[in-house]
């Protein structure tokens, strides 16, 4: 049977078309009703539409209603969704931020802003207007009036600070006056005033606070004191006899050139190397430092008797420093020792300023007769790091004439403290009964080493070295406890996929879990659309993320070809200037084969050669988007489709153009192909994100040329997937 052209197609359609016109025309004068043009694609979409015809609505409103008070700041995330806040509500948000705009922008956003609220007399739109209007209109009113509730709250704690001041400064005043009243404070350095009985009878505010007159009149007592201890001295250095008190000498030897002594942990001015200096006599501790170096033994203990030379030596290593960061102390007396992880650095004068190995570290100070506060500091420190410390020195005070009998005069009282309780403690090196936090009493004055363990901790630093005297008879070792399991959520989106983590299941979707620190591998399960996540491994640290999120990749795709035997998924039509898409297998598109890829390709043009307006043709694509698909993630449209140089009739200059529509959305009303007929093959095609425009459910997609069109359009193929 001869194929019919186009002309008889055209006069059988046109003969149906009007057959159907009479029909329906007489039906409207018997039984007159409302009619309807026909919808462009199917009326399941019909709530879809209106819901998002709602949302366009709202954000019309909003900006109206929300830009016209000062109060409200106009945001965006990163998905370019909007939000009016107040600046109270921005500062606990972490999603959206404001949208920044120049004075020109917005004067030019003032006069050029467009109205884009529906124009019609429908009743019901109306009606729909004005409630959205009263309902956004109502909580910008309340949040305004949480907005001025916060601004007072926050001037009234403003007033009450500056009241407590004021209140604290009346008080000041009014003890100041008072016969047998002291000002004290405590280590909170909250302050009080109390008389002397009141002041023996408590044990938190110890540290009295001098008055101004105090404080001149002891500057004038030490520059006196200094003044006197200098004559002494050069009195003494006049009549030097007999009576100067005995000294011994230590000849250091070393490696290296340069070092800085120290003596009892004091640092030895005007020392130099292989020359004697002199000591007093007794026991010593010293050692030799050097930024840089590491000293080999670390001290050494002599005993130097009258007139006494004692030799020893030290070798020194530099170190070699891979990755490093910087620690710098301040503090307000620089003689002051510094303790790293137990380990005696030197004097803060020389010490201030630290290069160590990234890792984790506890810093002390010691001052005899001074209590730092805070007792220590401990941080992590990564490479690249510069971690700024400081500490405050107080004097210790003066606790009288001890009550203990002659029996425990040569022995003290050591503190040991952690982050974490019923830590086990161990005093040179045997494990004491005793656990944290613990006084130990009647320890052996001199220097001890001290240290804690708790199963499924670890320690910092592992040990202390601490010491008492006859001066200070109690002191603190505090220990840092990490726990060497780490509790960690994982998480799969946008699908609940199976967790395994070394080799074992944990859970789907989102699992609680306690892991060692260290590396452990993770897999997740497989699932439909989805490409599963890449093994991974990972190394769990004390300063890890608590919550993981592993991410599925898209994997869904859909084709279209005109080889496609069902007419279900690709249907061939046309449309007319009323945009109704009709179909039709014998007005649409034309199929032929393509010899360069030997392939068969869709033909689009004009529909109808002798009508005006002619018509254009078109192909309506279905496509099913399942309800577990996340249209978050990029989905693209590619369509395979090349301008031509096959001219309509009577027509001289080529013009290939076409449109695309995703459920009623204009996607674009003109598009000139990017690639010609002669370019066909599978890297050249034309690309467009749609996720947005998609929605679970049945979607459709309408490709066809436009009335400018004035040559055929090629199209091979069409795909919906990832980009």
């Amino acid at each position: 049977m001869a194929k019919k052209s186009k002309r008889d197609i055209e006069k059988e359609l046109r003969e149906k078309i009007q057959k159907e016109l009479h029909q329906k025309f007489e039906q409207k004068e018997e039984n007159p009703r409302p009619s309807s043009p026909e919808p462009l694609l199917t009326r399941d979409d019909t709530s879809f539409i209106k819901e998002q015809e709602e949302r366009l609505l709202r954000l019309s409103l909003e900006e109206e209603i929300y830009g016209k008070y000062p109060e409200f700041i106009y945001c965006e995330n990163h998905l370019n969704e909007a939000r009016w806040l107040t600046p109270a509500e921005l500062e606990g948000e972490y999603e959206f931020y404001p949208v920044e705009e120049t004075g020109f922008e917005r004067f030019k956003k003032k006069f050029t802003r467009k109205k884009i609220l529906p124009k019609s007399d429908s009743p019901e739109l109306k009606r729909k207007i004005e409630e959205l209007r009263r309902e956004i209109q109502e909580d910008a009113y309340q949040r305004i009036r949480q907005f001025e509730a916060r601004k007072k709250e926050i001037m009234q704690s403003k007033k009450s600070e500056i009241e407590q001041k004021i209140y604290q400064e009346e008080i000041d005043k009014f003890y100041s006056r008072k016969k047998g009243y002291k000002k004290y404070i405590n280590h909170l350095n909250e302050t009080r005033w109390m008389t002397k009985e009141e002041h023996k009878n408590q044990d938190e505010f110890l540290e009295e606070v001098e008055t101004p007159a105090q404080i001149w009149g002891r500057r004038v007592l030490i520059t006196l004191a200094v003044l006197g201890g200098i004559t002494l001295l050069w009195l003494a250095s006049v009549y030097n006899g007999s009576g100067v008190e005995e000294k011994g000498y230590v000849l250091v030897s070393v490696n290296e050139e340069k070092g800085q002594l120290y003596i009892d942990k004091v640092l030895a001015a005007g020392f130099t190397e292989g020359q004697p200096y002199a000591v007093a006599t007794g026991e010593h501790e010293i050692t030799l430092l050097r930024e840089g170096f590491s000293t080999k033994p670390k001290f050494r203990v002599i005993t130097v008797t009258g007139n006494d030379t004692v030799s020893i030596s030290f070798t020194m290593e530099e170190k070699a420093f891979g990755a490093s960061g910087l620690v710098q102390i301040s503090a307000p007396y620089k003689d002051a020792g510094v303790i790293v992880n137990g380990e005696f650095h030197g004097t803060l004068g020389k010490a201030n300023s630290i290069i160590l190995p990234e890792g984790n570290y506890t810093i002390i100070l010691e001052k005899p007769g001074y209590a730092a506060h805070p007792p220590q500091q401990t941080f992590s420190l990564n490479a690249g790091d510069t971690v700024n410390i400081s500490f405050t020195l107080n004097p210790l005070r003066n606790q009288g004439k001890s009550r203990s009998s002659e029996g425990l005069s040569e022995s003290g009282l050591l503190e040991v403290r952690s982050n974490i309780k019923n830590a086990e403690i161990y005093l040179d090196g045997q494990k004491t009964t005793y656990k944290t936090d613990y006084i130990l009493q009647r320890i052996p004055l001199g220097s001890h080493i001290v240290r804690i363990e708790k199963k499924g901790y670890k320690v910092y630093p592992e040990e202390q070295v601490v010491r008492l005297s006859r001066k200070e008879k109690q002191t603190t070792a505090d220990f840092t406890l990490t726990s060497l399991m780490r509790r960690l959520t994982l998480k799969t989106t946008p699908v609940s996929g199976d967790i395994i983590v070394d080799g074992r299941l944990l859970g789907t979707g989102e699992v609680n879990v306690s892991l060692a620190l260290g590396e452990h591998e993770i897999r997740f399960g497989k699932s439909t659309l989805y490409d599963v996540p890449t093994v991974k491994k990972f190394k769990i640290t004390e300063d890890s993320p608590q919550r993981l999120t592993f991410t599925y990749s898209l994997n869904y795709n859909v084709s279209f070809k005109p080889d496609q035997k069902s007419n279900t998924v690709v249907k061939s039509g046309y449309l007319f200037s009323d945009n109704i898409f009709h179909q039709s297998n014998e007005a649409g598109p034309e199929t032929e084969l393509n010899k360069s890829i030997n392939e068969k390709v869709w033909k689009l043009g004009y529909a109808f050669q002798y009508r005006n307006p002619p018509g254009q043709d078109a192909l309506l694509l279905n496509i099913f988007i399942p309800a577990n698909l996340d249209l978050s993630q990029p989905l693209a449209l590619k369509l395979w489709i090349y301008k031509t140089q096959d001219l309509y009739p009577l027509i001289l200059k080529a013009g290939s153009y076409y449109s695309v529509n995703i459920n009623q959305y204009v996607l674009r009303k003109k598009i000139l192909p990017g690639h010609s007929e002669k370019e066909i093959g599978a890297d050249n095609y034309d690309s467009f994100m749609i996720n947005k425009y998609l929605h679970p459910g049945n979607n459709q997609i309408l490709i066809k040329t436009v009335p400018s069109t004035k040559s055929y359009v090629t199209l091979w193929k069409v795909a919906v997937g990832r980009p």
